[in-house]
């Protein structure tokens, strides 16, 4: 479920887990015996932090077993197995996580800035402030732009940082004891949740206050790693996905031995629904994710939020990799790797997929919707070539090519986006100079490519990320060997 990286097919072709389960496991190994606890909140304070964790504690799944809406042959999900996850707490009742009403935000979105624009002007973050060399990922909005939030990698753990957009300073930075830590902004785009690992080894689920970074304590997991996590429609209650960190580091998905939560923000009460990661709440209160079906076999279930209602969205003939929800969640895209890449959808209210196109030049990739939801842009290649660009008509299955002229055959595209005013693609370009990585974003459209920036150290991160309004672009660098020195990443905005 990573974008813009090779899907998985590629990823276990290209993995070495002999080398790199150990190491991961040795840096989280090796910060918790020295009891690090990376990049601690800056707001850190009896008025910012709820301490203590609820009375009513964490709850297990409510005691009723999961009635399969599906026919049984068909749909047979395993039963919700007792863990060390899910084994360790008081059942709670049914419908627990109530709705309730909470303000929305509404952005007119306008033309989408672009480095180039005469109004516009571009500050990349200072990497002194972090302290250590970092990697930034995962650039998110909140609804009226304000406000950043972005995961700083390091090696073995990770940050979340929220800064404040209009003058790219840190507000608050909370350290996570693994390679990565969910966090998603509400529907609202007012409120942040976090999930972290702490030094103990304890998953802890926050919310953070994007007006002022004040956190709050909203539940904990022992022993567990997020596998995703996503707020429903009405900001009541917060999906996600934990599992113990063995299983999380390794190479090979094992959505088997990952459960799923339903949290009450009003009061922290747990709700475990099913098997399986990556949760999204759909528009009917639902919760759709990916998880095991039966000897190994993947498949996309739909579940109420109380757990006890569960029905089989679509089958799967293997692991999809990043997937993608049309932006009225009913319909889901994904890819199907193999000699040639199968684009994919499914109704997110009915069973079954559908062939939209086979890209025979590609083996792997991923996609994105395009923004008008009927078209879909495939980043893909062969494992040893450039990857390449696509949109791909989920109506017709029409294919076209995004040409990319001008780019040098040592130059390659990792990430890239769609401008939200339809007016192109950007596309992450890396390449060398003088024998050091750096990256810049090229906009794509009409045939035509244009550079947008000077080269940045580093390579590209994430794919380019604009705020609902259109008027700030972010874009990411990882952090860069140079002449022997390590080059911290940068956090780069646009801004009209």
């Amino acid at each position: 479920m990573t974008e813009g990286a090779p899907g998985p097919e590629a990823r276990r072709r290209r993995a070495s887990p002999r080398l790199w389960i150990p190491a991961a496991l040795g840096a989280i190994a090796l910060a918790v015996a020295l009891g690090l606890d990376v990049a601690q909140s800056k707001v850190e304070s009896s008025d910012a932090v709820a301490a203590a964790p609820p009375e009513s504690g964490v709850h297990a799944a409510a005691s009723s077993a999961p009635a399969d809406r599906a026919d049984g042959a068909e749909a047979d999900d395993p039963a919700l197995a007792t863990s060390a996850i899910t084994g360790s707490a008081e059942a709670v009742a049914a419908h627990a996580c109530a709705p309730s009403s909470v303000p929305t935000t509404t952005v007119e979105a306008g033309r989408s800035v672009l480095p180039t624009d005469v109004d516009a002007s571009t500050e990349a973050s200072d990497p002194s402030q972090t302290g250590v060399a970092v990697t930034y990922a995962a650039p998110a909005f909140s609804a009226d732009g304000k406000r950043l939030t972005t995961v700083m990698r390091h090696e073995g753990s990770s940050t979340v940082e929220l800064f404040s957009t209009p003058t790219l300073t840190s507000m608050v930075a909370l350290g996570s004891d693994w390679v990565s830590a969910p966090v998603e902004w509400d529907p609202a785009g007012t409120t942040a949740a976090v999930a972290r690992r702490m030094n103990d080894g304890t998953l802890e689920l926050v919310t953070v206050d994007g007006r002022s970074g004040a956190v709050s304590f909203l539940a904990k997991f022992p022993a567990a790693v997020a596998g995703g996590l996503n707020w429903s429609d009405d900001g009541a209650c917060v999906a996600i996905a934990v599992t113990d960190d063995l299983s999380a580091a390794t190479d090979e998905p094992r959505y088997e031995d990952y459960e799923i939560a339903v949290v009450r923000v009003a009061d922290g009460a747990v709700t475990w629904i099913g098997t399986g990661a990556y949760p999204r709440f759909l528009p009917t209160g639902d919760v759709m994710y990916l998880g095991p079906r039966a000897n190994g076999r993947l498949a996309y279930w739909r579940a109420s939020s109380d757990g006890l209602e569960r029905a089989l969205v679509t089958a799967l003939p293997t692991d999809p990799g990043s997937t993608r929800l049309s932006s009225d969640r009913g319909t889901v895209a994904y890819v199907v790797e193999g000699d040639a890449l199968e684009v994919r959808v499914a109704d997110t209210g009915t069973r079954g997929s559908r062939l939209v196109a086979r890209i025979d030049a590609a083996s792997w990739g991923y996609v994105k919707w395009m923004p008008d939801d009927s078209s879909l842009l495939v980043t893909g290649g062969q494992p040893s070539g450039r990857a390449r660009l696509w949109t791909v008509d989920i109506e017709t299955g029409e294919v076209d090519r995004v040409r990319t002229p001008g780019l040098a055959r040592a130059e390659r595209i990792t990430y890239a986006a769609p401008v939200p005013d339809g007016s192109g693609v950007v596309a992450m370009v890396n390449s060398t100079r003088d024998g050091a990585p750096v990256s810049r974003p090229v906009l794509l459209s009409d045939g035509d490519a244009v550079d947008l920036t000077r080269p940045v150290a580093g390579w590209a991160s994430c794919a380019p990320t604009w705020a609902p309004d259109g008027d700030t672009l972010a874009t990411c660098h990882a952090r860069s060997t140079v002449d022997g020195e390590t080059v911290p990443g940068s956090l780069v905005l646009t801004r009209r």
